[in-house]
């Protein structure tokens, strides 16, 4: 017998969850590193007005990746932040998704079937 729902979508459900959940914590420090690291570059600068050309190229090209780095974490952050929809919705669409007219009508016709049944029980239909 085949599951109505695949369980592989709970399990899916469970991560993106997990991952909405820690997304703002990689946001906030992204965005931090951000704001503070070029500042600290620029004290760095200042200090060391006597360095190399090659160490200051060498410092320029680590900070340009580090803050690459700290740009496209934020940006997935972001994303993940805004896109994945809340636990709740997610079980939401997936029920939705399995619900067919056919199914409406089945359960229509056993709820009749019910009343109809509860109804003869009460005024003795069987009885006559």
């Amino acid at each position: 017998m085949t599951p109505i729902i695949n369980p592989m979508w709970f399990y899916l459900i469970d991560v993106l969850n997990t991952l909405d959940d820690i997304a703002p914590i990689f946001s906030f420090a992204s965005a931090v590193a951000m704001v503070v690291f070029p500042f600290l570059w620029y004290d760095y600068y200042n200090e060391k007005k006597d360095i190399s050309e090659t160490e200051y190229k060498r410092f320029r090209k680590i900070a340009s990746k580090f803050l690459k780095g700290s740009i496209i974490v934020f940006v997935i952050s972001l994303f993940i932040i805004v896109m994945v929809p809340a636990k709740k919705t997610m079980y939401t669409m997936m029920v939705v998704d399995q619900i067919k007219l056919d199914n409406i009508e089945g359960v229509e016709e056993a709820i009749k079937d019910s009343v109809d049944y509860i109804y003869c029980k009460f005024n003795n239909c069987g009885n006559k």
